[in-house]
């Protein structure tokens, strides 16, 4: 069962040239006359903070579409007027949708995803950590780098900004759907993508056991999406592709089911 994934919208408003109806990333920081004319803010009425370096620091959380089609809309030289640093725990971008063509073995991982340094090469200094807390009054967060058991309480830093851009996505909606959140594989990142590939082996090779009833066959063998959106529809169709076109070579006793 895979529950619609729930993925942040591409370029914001706050970049010229995009669609102004995709949400925007939140921002907050320094007054309007230290700012640009394409960056809207929150305004603060004193400033609380005088900052280290000459050039204003925007710090954007986030790699995912809203933040890095925000640096990739900022002009080359960028970094001669702002201090801009990126905060993420993932190093990469994940080009969306083409994620249910990796969880049935159509395409590779190293084919959707590009390299956060890349991307942010000569306009912005990158840090692979994990936001643990804003403080608005003093304009500074704190960060720690996130370890392989999904710790991050070790090697924490503080981060002082002029303009915060908060581009970190969302929470997956179950719309209220009972079981979702207890039963279902979302289907939102590449380890998402990983596991329903896995899943959907192991039903195969346990279907395909001498042991087996029919009545388990059927129950292995039945696939329900939650979810009719472009994620859920995209997903539906590799499956059935999967099955009726690579599977059926070396399970062909399992077709019926």
């Amino acid at each position: 069962m895979i529950a619609r994934s729930c993925v942040l919208g591409c370029p914001s408003s706050i970049i010229p040239g995009t669609n102004a109806a995709s949400m925007p990333p939140q921002v907050a920081g320094r007054p309007a006359a230290h700012l640009p004319s394409w960056l809207p803010v929150q305004l603060q009425e004193k400033p609380v903070r005088d900052v280290a370096t000459t050039r204003p620091r925007i710090v954007v959380l986030g790699t995912g579409w809203a933040s890095m089609s925000f640096i990739k809309a900022l002009p080359p030289n960028v970094r001669k007027e702002y201090d801009i640093v990126v905060v993420s725990p993932r190093n990469y971008f994940l080009y969306t949708p083409l994620l249910p063509a990796v969880a049935v073995g159509t395409m590779e991982e190293h084919s959707v995803v590009e390299p956060v340094r890349n991307l942010v090469h000569g306009k912005a200094t990158y840090y692979e950590a994990v936001c643990k807390q804003i403080d608005s009054v003093k304009r500074e967060i704190v960060c720690s780098f996130k370890s392989e058991d999904g710790s991050s309480d070790g090697d924490s830093f503080k981060l002082p900004y002029d303009i915060l851009v908060m581009g970190v996505g969302s929470e997956t909606n179950t719309f209220g759907i009972k079981g979702v959140q207890e039963h279902c594989f979302f289907f939102k990142t590449i380890e998402d993508a990983n596991k329903l590939r896995k899943r959907i082996s192991e039903c195969f090779e346990r279907a395909a056991l001498p042991n087996m009833s029919d009545q388990e066959r059927q129950k292995l063998l039945s696939f329900v999406i939650c979810g009719g959106g472009p994620t859920g529809i995209e997903v539906a169709a590799e499956i059935h592709d999967l099955v009726f076109e690579d599977l059926k070579e070396h399970y062909p006793e399992l077709m019926k089911y």
